[in-house]
């Protein structure tokens, strides 16, 4: 009879969870779709107001490259005194300048390679000698006519440059480069009055997710939204995502600059008297729930979560980012974009097959690296690369990565398992991330040519 009553009892409360749970679904379907409409209309008015700022000046550098008073008077460069171009050009890049209240207009001429600018000639380009010119000729040799490229001031990041930089044909032959360079911090400004306004973060990202516009400077070439943006799934429309319990990001992609627009709120935006249904909903759910778990103990389990993550960017035995997470974030460009990093190693394991054949592989594989982890902290990155080599960028300059790399030496070589060949190398911009990393790994081959076990900068 006790056994009857009890199968009983858990039959009602099963169909009561079952029409609780329907009607909670509908509840929160309800809300879900408020939520969604209504920031449709907040995330097209902030995205009318600041992309329409950014893309203005895209329509003036494209004008400015397709004026034939400009496009003549640099055919006839050579003609004048560099005195009369300063002056012609200055001019020129003035009368666009004011109207638009941008913080320079430029033009590079390909023949001369001076950087003229409304205030003058700043400097001859020369991408051979200046690291910070390096993006001139991949910008030329790119399949864009124009780009959008955000510039860090090292000095004072309240004076940091986006700069809408667009070619000048005449016919089949480049002439040079306009620029229309917008202060970071006047678009920031417009920003946060709409953060402040609505309690939301709005974000401009490239193509793969890293952040160009950020309140925090720090985080603008360094920061990473590639999980909201590389699941977009429309070029027209803005995609919108679930965010916790209320919250939400809006994604729309920019064509004209090839950046993703993001809007992201995690604050509760559904009305008081919907909440105070949905709390006493889950209240009456829980009860009923721990009813029928007591009484259906024997058959019921919790389940485990499961993290939704991107598998193919992490290593599943050292769980560190893998070669995919790299390409993925550099190796459109073929260049670092960000002077975070400042020292690359390659570093693999001295005579590894024999180690393998002695010991298990992948313990050895884990020891190396918690070592380097241990030491390196957080001044960087540590990728593995492939089989027994790995990766490193480094926030430090050259000779405190050399002392952390010798020490790492001393570290692996000390659990008496095996030993490692560290190449060391200056990040340089003007390179690209495959010269880059080559240069480090010939130097890491030397040392295993010598026996390995040390490091080698250069």
């Amino acid at each position: 009879m006790k056994k009857s009553i009890t199968y009983s009892a858990a039959f009602i409360s099963f169909f009561i969870v079952f029409f609780l749970s329907i009607a909670h679904f509908i509840t929160t379907r309800s809300l879900i779709n408020r939520i969604r409409e209504d920031n449709k209309i907040l995330t097209s008015e902030i995205y009318n107001s600041l992309a329409a700022y950014i893309t203005d000046a895209v329509i003036i550098a494209k004008s400015m490259a397709n004026d034939y008073y400009l496009i003549e008077n640099l055919k006839k460069e050579s003609f004048h005194t560099e005195e009369e171009n300063i002056a012609l050009f200055s001019q020129y890049l003035e009368h666009v300048k004011e109207p638009f209240s941008y913080a320079f207009a430029c033009i590079i001429s390909d023949q001369s390679r001076r950087y003229y600018r409304n205030d003058g000639l700043l400097k001859i380009v020369s991408p051979e000698t200046d690291a910070s010119d390096a993006w001139y000729p991949h910008f030329l040799a790119g399949d864009r006519r124009y780009t959008a490229t955000v510039w860090r001031n090292p000095d004072n990041e309240e004076d940091s440059l986006l700069f809408i930089n667009y070619a000048i044909q005449d016919h089949d032959h480049i002439l040079g480069v306009v620029s229309a360079s917008l202060y970071i911090r006047d678009i920031l400004a417009k920003i946060a009055e709409y953060e402040k306004l609505y309690n939301i973060r709005v974000n401009f990202t490239d193509a793969t997710g890293l952040v160009q516009i950020d309140r925090n400077y720090r985080d603008i070439g360094t920061a990473s939204l590639a999980h909201l943006v590389l699941s977009q799934n429309s070029e027209t429309e803005t995609t919108f995502k679930k965010l916790g319990a209320s919250g939400f990001a809006a994604v729309k992609w920019i064509p004209e600059l090839s950046w993703y627009f993001v809007v992201r709120n995690t604050h509760k935006t559904v009305s008081f008297i919907y909440m105070n249904w949905f709390y006493l909903l889950s209240i009456v759910l829980f009860i009923i729930a721990v009813c029928l778990l007591f009484t259906l103990r024997k058959y019921f389990h919790a389940p485990r979560a499961v993290f939704p993550g991107q598998k193919k960017h992490v290593d599943v035995l050292t769980g560190l980012p893998n070669r995919n997470f790299f390409k993925d974030m550099y190796g459109e460009r073929g260049v670092f974009n960000t002077t975070r990093y400042v020292s690359l190693a390659v570093f693999d394991i001295d005579f590894f097959k024999e180690a393998n054949d002695n010991m298990n592989g992948d313990d050895v594989l884990v020891s190396v690296v918690k070592h380097m982890l241990a030491l390196l902290k957080d001044n960087g990155l540590v990728l593995r690369w492939g089989g027994d080599e790995f990766l490193v960028l480094f926030e430090l300059p050259i000779d405190n990565a050399y002392k952390l790399c010798r020490q790492f030496c001393k570290d692996v070589a000390q659990d008496a398992l095996v030993t490692v060949s560290v190449g060391l190398t200056t990040i340089r911009l003007a390179d690209t991330i495959k010269k880059n990393y080559y240069r480090a790994a010939q130097l890491c081959y030397q040392v295993k040519e010598v026996g390995g076990n040390g490091v080698i900068k250069g």
